[in-house]
C-alpha cells in the first residue's frame, strides 16, 4: 500500500545564484548549476556496492522507499507504528486526532525505516507527520557535516591540478555555489590528490557533535562554505524535495566567546538572499522527519559521497546520545539531538541504530512539551520492539 504525501504543493518564487547567473525557478531540484560528483552504488549479495566512476554527478538518491513514480511506499512497518502512537497513552496524549490521520497540531512526529539485514537494499519506512515541516534546531548540522565531505570530494575531483595552488584556482574556475574559501577549507601544506581538511574544518567536523562547541562547529563551516554550496548539496542529493520539503538552511547558529579562539561573542549569520521556501511552515534550520530519517537511510548505506566519506560522516556522528541507556552497550549508535528552548520547547532526535542483529534509521521530534527527552527515550524503545518484531 502507498501513502501519498498530503501536504499541498506550496513553492514560493525562489532566486538562488551560481556566480551572478539566475536559475530557473520552476524546479528546484535544478536551481543549483554546479553538479557535484560522488559514487553511485548499486545492490550487492546484502550490502550496496560501487557502480560506475567514483566521479559521477550527483543527482536526488532514492533511500528505497519511494516508489517509480516518487512516492513514499508504506506497508505493515507503517500499521506497527500507528497502533503505538495511537493507542500507548505516553504517545496517544501528544496527538490530536486519537484515530489518525496525523495533524499538523501534532506534538510528535515520527519516521523509521527497518534497515535489518537484506532491507538495507529494499528498507521499509513508516512515518507519523514525517513530511510536516518543523523547526530541527541542530539536527539539522548532519547536512553541513554532510557538505563538508561533498566539498572535499568535488575539489578532489577537479582535474589538471599538481599543487594547492593550482586547485584553489581551478576551483574558482569551477564555480562553486557561494565561493566556499577553499583556503580556510583545506591543508595548504597536502597536496593533490591528496588533499585534506585544514586543521580547523578537521576540529568542526569533530566538534559538530559535541553540546558545547557544535553551534561554533557549525558557524564555521557554513561561513567558510557559505550557504549556497550547502544548499546544492541538499538539493542535488534530494534531502530537500520540491513537494515534500526537508531539510533546509538559512542561519548558522551563535558562537560563545573563547569557544573556537574568538574573543568576543559571535551572533549567527542570515541567508537573507537565495532562499526556497519549503512547502508550508519555513524555519531558519528546517526539517521533516523523513528528511532525517532519510539522511541516517543513505548512509547506512554507504551512499552519502561514497562509501570512505559515510564512514567518516558515521565516526564524527557516533557518541553517547539521549539513548544510550535503552540499549546494551555493544549497541551501535550515529546520531545528532536537537533541542529547543524554555518557551519553544522541542525535543529531538534522529540517528541510525544498529542493535545487535537489528538495523534502523530513525529520526523522533516532539514540539511543545517539557517531558520530550522522557517520550525520546520511551518511544525509541517502542520502535525497537517494533523492528524485533518484524525480523523474528
Amino acid at each position: 500500500m502507498q501513502e501519498r504525501c498530503t501536504l499541498e504543493k506550496e513553492i514560493d518564487a525562489l532566486e538562488v545564484r551560481s556566480s551572478s547567473r539566475k536559475i530557473n525557478t520552476n524546479n528546484p531540484l535544478n536551481v543549483c548549476s554546479f553538479q557535484h560528483t560522488f559514487q553511485p552504488m548499486k545492490f550487492g549479495t546484502t550490502d550496496w556496492v560501487p557502480d560506475g566512476p567514483e566521479i559521477s554527478p550527483l543527482t536526488p538518491l532514492n533511500p528505497g522507499f519511494l516508489d517509480a513514480a516518487d512516492e513514499l511506499m508504506i506497508g505493515g512497518l507503517q500499521t506497527a507504528l500507528k497502533a503505538v502512537i495511537t493507542n500507548n497513552p505516553t504517545f496517544s496524549r501528544l496527538i490530536k486526532n486519537k484515530s489518525g490521520p496525523p495533524s499538523i497540531k501534532d506534538k510528535i512526529r515520527v519516521a523509521l525505516v527497518d534497515l535489518t539485514g537484506k532491507k538495507l537494499l529494499n528498507p521499509e519506512f513508516a512515518g507519523w507527520g514525517s513530511t510536516v515541516a518543523t523547526n530541527g534546531w541542530s539536527t539539522i548540522k548532519v547536512a553541513v557535516l554532510y557538505a563538508s565531505f561533498q566539498l572535499l570530494n568535488d575539489l578532489r575531483s577537479l582535474r589538471g591540478v599538481n599543487t594547492i595552488t593550482d586547485l584553489i584556482r581551478a576551483a574558482n574556475g569551477a564555480k562553486f555555489p557561494g565561493s566556499p574559501d577553499i583556503s580556510k577549507f583545506l591543508d595548504l601544506k597536502s597536496s593533490p590528490p591528496n588533499i585534506k581538511f585544514s586543521s580547523l574544518v578537521e576540529k568542526a567536523t569533530i566538534d559538530i557533535i559535541d553540546n558545547h562547541k557544535a553551534n561554533c562547529a557549525t558557524r564555521v563551516l557554513i561561513s567558510i562554505m557559505g550557504f549556497p554550496y550547502i544548499a546544492c548539496v541538499i538539493l542535488n542529493s534530494g534531502l530537500y524535495h520540491s513537494n515534500r520539503g526537508g531539510i533546509w538552511i538559512k542561519s548558522s547558529y551563535s558562537c560563545e566567546k573563547n569557544r573556537y579562539g574568538n574573543t568576543k561573542e559571535m551572533g549567527s549569520i542570515m541567508w537573507t538572499r537565495n532562499v526556497i521556501q519549503a512547502p508550508k511552515a519555513q524555519f531558519n534550520h528546517n526539517a521533516t522527519a523523513l528528511s532525517l530519517a532519510t539522511f541516517f537511510t543513505l548512509l547506512a548505506q554507504h551512499r552519502l559521497v561514497n562509501p570512505t566519506a559515510s564512514d567518516d560522516i558515521r565516526a564524527c556522528l557516533s557518541t553517547a546520545s539521549w539513548l544510550t541507556a535503552a540499549f546494551p552497550a555493544a549497541a551501535k549508535i550515529a546520531s545528532k539531538v536537537g533541542r529547543g528552548e524554555p518557551g519553544n520547547w522541542a525535543f529531538h532526535e534522529t540517528g541510525l541504530i544498529e542493535n545487535g542483529r537489528l538495523r534502523y534509521a530513525f529520526a523522533i521530534m516532539t514540539i511543545g512539551i517539557k517531558d520530550g527527552v522522557d517520550v525520546l527515550k520511551n518511544l525509541i524503545v517502542e520502535l525497537d520492539k517494533i523492528i524485533d518484531a518484524r525480523n523474528p
